[in-house]
């Protein structure tokens, strides 16, 4: 892989990190979960849909870790 999957996957996990805030700044004002926060997966035409939850996060931000540091 080059330098750029390295950087598209810091720029992802950066988004990652502002969204997983976002989110729970509007939680703690509205007390509501926001469905666009959702994680989408897909392959082969198939997807499926995760909550953005605390669990969901970490293991995200864990294999995105792992793929960079793969790479570097």
């Amino acid at each position: 892989m080059d330098d750029q999957y390295i950087k598209t996957l810091n720029l992802f996990l950066d988004h990652l990190k502002h969204s997983a805030n976002e989110m729970l700044d509007i939680i703690s004002d509205h007390g509501d979960y926001k469905e666009r926060f959702d994680i989408k997966l897909g392959i082969n035409g198939k997807h499926i849909v995760l909550p953005l939850c605390a669990d969901n996060y970490s293991r995200l931000v864990e294999f995105i870790e792992g793929e960079i540091k793969e790479y570097q």
